[in-house]
Order: C-alpha cells, then structure tokens, then sequence
C-alpha cells in the first residue's frame, strides 16, 4: 500500500540550472493480523513497507536509483540495527539519506512500520 505525490521544484542556488522533478511516496506493510510485534514479523513489515514505495515509484516512473531520501517510522523502539540490516539489504548498495523515528502509533495499529521516500529526477 502507498500513497505519492508529485511535484516540480527549483534548483537550490549554486546548483545546476533547471527544475527537477520530484516524488513523493509513502509505503506501508501489507495488511496485518498480528497485534504484538516480535522481531520475525517487524522484519516482514519492514521488508513490505519497502516493497510497497518501490512499487509507488515503478508506477511513477521512477526507479530505485532514484530514491534521495528516506525516513521510517517505527512504533517499536530499539529496532535501529533490524532496520539498517534490512534497508541495506532492500536498497542493494544505493545510498540516500535516511532517517529513523521512533513514533507512538501509526495509521493502522497493526502497522509498526512506514516509510516516505523522496525521488528526484533532473
């Protein structure tokens, strides 16, 4: 599941002249039964949220490639390593900047995961 949004922004000064354009998406888990997260189950839903802004992007026409930025949410604290393991893993040795938030809830009480990637092109 995502939500996106697309928009065209300026250069900032001292950059290339021109307008990229850039992608908004948000991925979530597929739908989930389970209330409680362990680590097996919170590592599927990291591995969907991923999954789901890759298939956002697809659909928009942008690729992995293109991906600039990234900030998770996660209800269950202390997971920073599960998620970088399966970021790094999910990302294929692209690089983009990235953020972790640990957060109180999120849409969906069964999602312990989400996702907003930033996608530029030029």
């Amino acid at each position: 599941m995502s939500r996106s949004q697309t928009t065209e922004e300026s250069q900032a000064p001292g950059r290339q002249e021109g307008r990229a354009k850039r992608f908004v998406a948000l991925g979530h888990p597929r739908d989930c039964q389970q209330r409680e997260p362990d680590a097996t189950s919170l590592e599927v839903q990291m591995q969907d949220a991923w999954t789901g802004l890759f298939d956002a992007l697809r659909a928009a026409g942008y690729e992995k490639s293109d991906l600039v930025q990234a900030t998770v949410s996660v209800t269950k604290g202390g997971q920073q390593q599960l998620y970088r393991r399966v970021r790094d893993r999910m990302l294929k040795g692209h690089r983009a900047a990235s953020a972790y938030l640990h957060v109180q809830a999120l849409s969906k009480p069964e999602h312990w995961v989400e996702i907003e990637g930033w996608a530029e092109k030029r």
